[in-house]
């Protein structure tokens, strides 16, 4: 029933991935949280495959070098990983203090048929991790509970994980908004309207990639503005 607690860094120091399986020869190993996790389902329905891993009938996609904006290096992919998703900061998991836990000063329902996870967050441990919230570090019990929680949630509630496009359909969709910034300055050459357009265009763009972080899709956004302005930007010079 044992799991391991490896945190995998991104160059920057900063915590973004889960690692929750891997297999060592023909040995799967699950991680801390994914085996905290399995107990409380109280399932055994759980296996690793090429590219997932599957807990009772919810599939946890790997994380792969292209996963939309947030690329790896081949050096940092291996096992099955999935980005963390953190919740919002004032939701934080609920603490205890040993002392209240020894003199009962805390009121039973925190726990009662909850994850319990037992940990130090004394800095003088320096078991302290950097998340993408910045300022202060979060210690490694902490965001153990918060990968506790994004499995369950998975589950349970069935939130999705993060999805990403293949990679041929995103130079697919940053060539049809390159394209189409093209279409539109050539065909209208009244100052104003075209301004117009280009600013709708624009935000009609902005949203459909804000519905799909909204639906835990990542849309790449950036490189199709930039692929609508330069095209703009060219065909505007070249008329010129």
């Amino acid at each position: 029933r044992g799991g391991f607690n490896n945190f995998l860094l991104d160059r920057d120091g900063i915590l973004r991935r889960n690692l929750i399986a891997f297999k060592l020869g023909k040995q799967p190993l699950y991680s801390f949280s994914l085996q905290i996790s399995k107990v409380y389902l109280d399932t055994e329905e759980l296996s690793v495959k090429p590219d997932f891993v599957q807990l009772d009938s919810t599939v946890f996609a790997d994380l792969k070098a292209d996963s939309g904006g947030y690329q790896l290096s081949q050096t940092d992919v291996g096992g099955t990983q999935i980005l963390l998703d953190y919740p919002v900061p004032n939701k934080a998991p609920r603490k205890l203090s040993f002392s209240q836990v020894i003199n009962g000063d805390y009121n039973p329902r925190l726990i009662k048929n909850q994850v319990v996870i037992v940990g130090y967050t004394a800095p003088s441990k320096k078991d302290l991790f950097q998340t993408p919230f910045g300022g202060a570090k979060t210690p490694g019990v902490v965001i153990h509970a918060h990968m506790v929680s994004q499995i369950l949630r998975t589950v349970l509630a069935q939130k999705p994980l993060w999805r990403f496009l293949p990679q041929w359909s995103e130079f697919v969709w940053i060539w049809v908004w390159s394209m189409g910034g093209a279409v539109i300055v050539w065909r209208i050459r009244h100052p104003l309207v075209l301004g117009v357009s280009l600013i709708v265009t624009s935000i009609g763009l902005i949203s459909l990639c804000w519905v799909g972080f909204l639906s835990s899709i990542w849309i790449p956004t950036t490189p199709a503005i930039l692929g609508l302005l330069s095209t703009t930007g060219a065909i505007l010079a070249y008329k010129t």
